[in-house]
């Protein structure tokens, strides 16, 4: 799927795109500034703790690996839905980068908020 020159065809897809990106960076703020070690301790220690960013960037990981296991199976299981017919219009485009976006930024928010 083209996504960029897709979305850029129409207005909608072009409003869900900015839309879906404002969820993702507003769950990314939300889950830093409300994630556990950055309310125990100092935001410099928060920062440079290494062990911490692993951690999260395993669960994030391991989240987006079940996400993408779980599009295969849906994907092999509905043999009837073209998934890559919504190329086809700008809008579907849209309507699917839209609910990635969101996607990536609840996992994002779920690893940052885990309790560590």
């Amino acid at each position: 799927i083209h996504k960029r020159q897709r979305i850029g065809e129409s207005p909608i897809a072009t409003g869900l795109f900015i839309t879906g990106f404002f969820i993702l960076v507003g769950l990314v703020i939300h889950g830093a500034a409300t994630a556990h070690t950055a309310v125990g301790t100092s935001i410099v220690r928060y920062i440079f703790d290494f062990r911490t960013w692993g951690l999260l960037a395993i669960s994030f990981l391991v989240s987006l690996f079940i996400g993408i296991a779980l599009f295969h199976i849906v994907n092999k299981l509905t043999p009837k839905i073209p998934f890559l017919s919504i190329n086809e219009n700008p809008v579907a485009v849209g309507i699917y980068v839209f609910g990635y976006l969101i996607f990536f930024g609840l996992i994002l928010h779920a690893a940052l908020t885990a309790p560590l």
